[in-house]
């Protein structure tokens, strides 16, 4: 087992305390191996990336003073199986905690965030339950699942729980982005007919999916349009593309091509070897 530990570093003259850590900073190779970590309790801020890849990291306790959670900080932490995320928490970045496969509760503390990014925990395929502490007016959970405080926005499917049918609650308006992305147990999932919006990428990786009707009060449907041919809702889509797997994933193909462009790396002629090197 590694385990890391970051500790307090005080001066005996200004008293300076870690507040701060940043992307990836103190644990370069050995993040793959990492198991447990010890945080300084004066930590306040986690920056973007700091714990991505660890996909050994099975447990981590945020320190109370924490108040922000950079864009992508856990993300791949695939042995992760809880998170809490305590009352003083005011910001957690997209992606967060995205792809980690094994965690299963999500605890939430905070009063003072309202929203959670769409990004936040994609593809958290073992997900089973959303708990909120008292007194949280953001949020409310069903069965498991995350929604707004009034109801009427699905944040959060948890596909943990191995169902194949999912009805949405008649009060829903909306589904959030990346709201049941990577769930691969689901075939049918029925929405409300008073469903307005539903947010890019909300069914982006559901491989397993039947059945799934779009009613037609729905007026906005982002990103991710590459679902929408099979599930009856258009006969074709205009979508920007590089390698094409999106669209073999969901059995279609290009019947023709729009407009075709590419990215170059352009640098100057004098370019000295060893930056020549770096690309």
């Amino acid at each position: 087992e590694i385990v890391g530990e970051i500790r307090d570093e005080y001066d005996e003259d200004e008293e300076d305390v870690v507040t701060t850590i940043g992307e990836n900073e103190y644990l370069a190779d050995g993040a793959a191996k990492l198991e447990s970590i010890v945080l300084p309790d004066g930590l306040t801020e986690l920056n973007d990336g700091m714990f991505y890849g660890c996909s050994s990291l099975k447990s981590i306790v945020l320190p109370s003073k924490l108040t922000e959670i950079g864009e992508n900080a856990f993300w791949g932490c695939e042995s992760l199986e809880s998170i809490v995320l305590h009352e003083n928490i005011w910001s957690v970045g997209g992606g967060a905690f995205a792809n980690c496969t094994s965690l299963k509760e999500v605890t939430i503390l905070t009063k003072h965030i309202s929203r959670l990014p769409g990004s936040c925990f994609t593809n958290c395929s073992s997900l089973v339950e959303f708990k909120l502490g008292d007194g949280v007016a953001y949020f409310k959970t069903i069965d498991g699942n995350l929604y707004s405080g009034d109801g009427m926005i699905l944040i959060y499917y948890a596909s943990g729980k191995g169902e194949a049918s999912f009805t949405v609650p008649d009060k829903v308006r909306r589904i959030e982005g990346g709201a049941f992305c990577g769930n691969d147990t689901l075939t049918e999932i029925i929405l409300p007919d008073g469903l307005v919006e539903i947010g890019s990428g909300a069914f982006t990786g559901c491989d397993g999916i039947v059945t799934i009707t779009i009613p037609d009060g729905v007026i906005e449907i982002s990103g991710a349009v590459e679902i929408t041919p099979s599930l009856g809702f258009c006969d074709c889509v205009i979508d920007i593309t590089s390698t094409g797997t999106t669209l073999k994933q969901n059995g279609l193909k290009i019947i023709g091509k729009i407009l075709s462009s590419s990215t170059v790396m352009i640098s100057r002629k004098d370019l000295n070897e060893d930056k020549k090197s770096l690309l």
